[in-house]
């Protein structure tokens, strides 16, 4: 996964920072951009159910303050779980923090 740092300092504020767009896209097949998770989700779910056994899929996250988050989320179709975007970034940022990086909890991302 790659980060790029955000090109304004952080706010002390309490607000959580929301997401401004995602990118998502399958290797030269399907793209999108969207304005939330929720969206991506839904769009995701709808991909892997006419898909193969494994899906891979690119996706940007930028937040509202510049900062943007990369990466490839690899999804098998018989996994129990549905597939959510939201939840593998949180799980990303959860563990970039456990491992001594930043605390990404200021941004607006769910473990749904």
């Amino acid at each position: 996964m790659n980060m790029q740092s955000p090109s304004s300092a952080m706010d002390d504020t309490d607000e959580k920072i929301e997401v401004a767009r995602i990118r998502i896209g399958r290797q030269n097949q399907q793209s999108a951009v969207l304005g939330a998770f929720r969206e991506a989700d839904r769009l995701l779910g709808s991909w892997v159910h006419g898909a193969g056994d494994q899906v891979d899929i690119d996706f940007e996250v930028t937040f509202n303050d510049g900062y943007v988050f990369k990466g490839r989320y690899e999804f098998w179709r018989k996994s129990r779980r549905r597939p959510s975007l939201s939840r593998h970034v949180y799980e990303s940022f959860l563990a970039l923090w456990q491992g001594g990086g930043s605390d990404m909890s200021r941004y607006a991302v769910s473990n749904a």
